[in-house]
C-alpha cells in the first residue's frame, strides 16, 4: 500500500514556501554592528564611539565602575528567565531565581572619573559573532582638553574590563563542548577539600605536593639551566582511590597562593569543528593564562588516534608552553582482546600488581620526557590506610549516638575490606547510615543479631554492607 498523499488546497502554494526560502538566502546581508554604530553616530555626531564584546555592566556590578540604567530616557527591552539552583535547597528556600537580562538599554557609566554613555544590545546572531555587545560613547572634549582624551579613556576602560573578565573570580575555567566557561559550583566544591584530611600513602602525597608546588616556584631554576619551564604528570590507577580528590586539593592550594595559579579543567574535546580545533583552543588558552594548571580528566579517552598528532604538536611543537603544568588522570580498565578490532592502537597492555590486565597511555605520551614526565599510581588502600579511613569515619560520627561503635571497629572493618577502593569503603558507611535513618524513621528497634554486642549495631550494619559490596566487586 502506497503513501497517502493529501492534495493541496486552492489556498496552498508549495512554490511560495520555496520562494520565501530562496529570497531569504539570497537577500541583502546587513552587518548588525555597523548598522547600530551608524545609528548611534547619527544621534551623537560629536561623540567618540566604539563597541566591545566585553561585558562592561558586569564589570561595574563587581564594584569597578558605576552603571545607572535610564529607562525613563530610552526604551528598555529585557528578558526574564528562570535559573534553577545548582542543588536543591534543603532549607525550603526557592530552588531558583529569575534572571533579568537587558536586551536593549542605555546606561550612564562612570569609571575613574570619566563619564560615558553605554548602550547594551543583545541579539546579534551573525556566525561567530558575540550575541551581546556594549556600545561606548564618550562626550566631546571640553575646551582646553586634548581631543583624544575621550578615546584614550574608552580604550583604557575596555582594556581594564577585558583583563578583569579574563580572570576567574571564585570560579574555575572549564572547557566543554567547544567553549570555555566559568564554573562557580566547581569552585565551591574545591573549597570543601582538605589536604590534611586526604588519606593516602604519605610519601606519595608529599611527592605530588613537592612536584606541583616546586614547579611553580622554580621558574628561575629552569631558566638557569636552560630548561623549558613546563611539566606533565599522570595520575593513574583503579577508580575511586583519590585521583580526583587530590586534583581538587591541589587546585585549592594553588588558588590560595599569594599569587594564585589558575586551573583549566578539560571535560571533552567534542565540538562542531572537530576535536582537533578543541586541542588548539585549549593550549591557546593555557598559554594566555600561564602560569597555570592544565587538568585533563580521563586523558586516555580524550587523546584518541584522531587527535593524537595534534595533541603532541601542541605539547612539544614550536609554540612556547612556558609555565604550563599538565596533569592527566586515567582509570585502569580491562583492555579488549588484541584481535578485537575495537582495541585502541594507542593503548599498551600490561599486568597490574593484582594480575589483572590494565591499560596504559601510549608510550609516546607517558614515556617521553617533556610530555608527561612523572606517573603516580593510585592503588587500592593498604590495611593501614583502610584503618585510617575508618578512624576518620568513627571520628566524624562520634557525636551520633546511633552510630556509636567500639574502638576496635576500624581495625575490624579494615581486616574484611581487602581489595576495596576508598569509594567502596565510603559506600559501606553511607549505606549503613541510610539504614540507621530508615530504622529510626520507622521507629524500628531491631533485635540484637549474633555478634552485635561485639561489633555494635552500626558495626553490624557495616559488616553486612561490606559483604554485599564484596559480591559487587566479584562480578
Amino acid at each position: 500500500m502506497g503513501d497517502i498523499v493529501t492534495p493541496a488546497t486552492a489556498s496552498e502554494d508549495p512554490r511560495l514556501i520555496y520562494d520565501i526560502y530562496r529570497s531569504h538566502n539570497t537577500g541583502l546581508r546587513i552587518h548588525t554592528d555597523t548598522t547600530i554604530q551608524a545609528a548611534l553616530l547619527s544621534q551623537y555626531p560629536s561623540h567618540s564611539l566604539t563597541s566591545t564584546t566585553c561585558d562592561l555592566i558586569k564589570y561595574a556590578h563587581a564594584g569597578h565602575a558605576i552603571a545607572t540604567l535610564h529607562e525613563d530616557l530610552h526604551p528598555t527591552m529585557r528578558s526574564w528567565a528562570f535559573e534553577p539552583t545548582a542543588r536543591q535547597p534543603l532549607d525550603g528556600s526557592a530552588a531558583g531565581r529569575l534572571t533579568d537580562t537587558i536586551l536593549f538599554g542605555r546606561f550612564d557609566y562612570v569609571w575613574r572619573g570619566h563619564t560615558f554613555q553605554i548602550f547594551v544590545v543583545d541579539g546579534q546572531n551573525s556566525p561567530g559573532q558575540c550575541e551581546r555587545r556594549c556600545y561606548l560613547l564618550s562626550p566631546p572634549a571640553v575646551e582646553g582638553e586634548k581631543g583624544q582624551r575621550g578615546i584614550e579613556a574608552m580604550e583604557a576602560l575596555v582594556l581594564a574590563a577585558s583583563l578583569w573578565s579574563a580572570e576567574s573570580h571564585d570560579e574555575v575555567w572549564v572547557y566543554d563542548q567547544g567553549r570555555w566557561s566559568k564554573d562557580k559550583e566547581l569552585w565551591r566544591m574545591v573549597q570543601g577539600g582538605s589536604w590534611q584530611d586526604l588519606i593516602m600513602d604519605e610519601d606519595t602525597k608529599r611527592a605530588i605536593m613537592t612536584d606541583v608546588m616546586g614547579f611553580f616556584d622554580a621558574r628561575e631554576t629552569y631558566a638557569e639551566f636552560g630548561t623549558p619551564w613546563k611539566r606533565g604528570l599522570i595520575f593513574h590507577g583503579s577508580p575511586g582511590n583519590g585521583k580526583t580528590t587530590i586534583a581538587k586539593a591541589l587546585m585549592k592550594f594553588l588558588m590560595a597562593r599569594p599569587k594564585p595559579v589558575t586551573t583549566l579543567v578539560i571535560k571533552t574535546l567534542a565540538q562542531r569543528s572537530g576535536p582537533q580545533m578543541s586541542v588548539r583552543q585549549i593550549f591557546t588558552k593555557a598559554r594566555q593564562t600561564a602560569p597555570c594548571l592544565l587538568l585533563f580528566e580521563d586523558v586516555d579517552s580524550l587523546v584518541t588516534d584522531q587527535v593524537r598528532s595534534y595533541f603532541l604538536n601542541e605539547v612539544d611543537g614550536l609554540e612556547n608552553n612556558e609555565g604550563i603544568l599538565m596533569i592527566g588522570s586515567t582509570n585502569n580498565r580491562r583492555v579488549p582482546p588484541l584481535e578485537s578490532k575495537t582495541s585502541p592502537t594507542w593503548l599498551e597492555t600490561s599486568k597490574g600488581a593484582d594480575g589483572t590486565t590494565v591499560d596504559k597511555l601510549d608510550p609516546g605520551l607517558s614515556k617521553r620526557p617533556s610530555r608527561f614526565d612523572r606517573k603516580y599510581r593510585f592503588n587500592n588502600p593498604s590495611f593501614e590506610e583502610r584503618v585510617r579511613y575508618c578512624e576518620y569515619w568513627s571520628e566524624k560520627l562520634s557525636s551520633k549516638p546511633a552510630a556509636t561503635t567500639p574502638s576496635t571497629l576500624p581495625h575490624r572493618i579494615a581486616s574484611i575490606t581487602d581489595g576495596f577502593s576508598f569509594a567502596y569503603l565510603k559506600e559501606a558507611y553511607v549505606a549503613s547510615l541510610l539504614r540507621l535513618v530508615q530504622d529510626s524513621a520507622e521507629d524500628v528497634a531491631p533485635a540484637e543479631e549474633e555478634g552485635e554486642s561485639e561489633w555494635g549495631r552500626f558495626g553490624t550494619l557495616l559488616q553486612r554492607q561490606v559483604a554485599v559490596l564484596r559480591e559487587d566487586i566479584a562480578e
